[in-house]
């Protein structure tokens, strides 16, 4: 590897660390072409607490039948 993706690397794991030692909730956001996708993690980040998405929505108009 080279210096440049190790240094990357090393950043990345300390940030996830100091994530890590927080003891608060976090939320997470996915945004695809269509939708959001938003969850909400306890402190140790293995639990979903709560999700959300605009897929999930309820819809802006109703099909009738005809």
């Amino acid at each position: 590897m080279s210096i440049k993706n190790i240094s990357r690397i090393r950043r990345a794991t300390k940030t996830r660390m100091k994530i890590r030692e927080q003891e608060s909730p976090r939320l997470t956001v996915h945004r695809s072409s269509k939708h959001f996708y938003a969850q909400i993690f306890d402190s140790l980040g293995t639990k979903v607490i709560a999700s959300a998405s605009t897929k999930a929505a309820m819809p802006l108009y109703e099909k009738t039948e005809e």
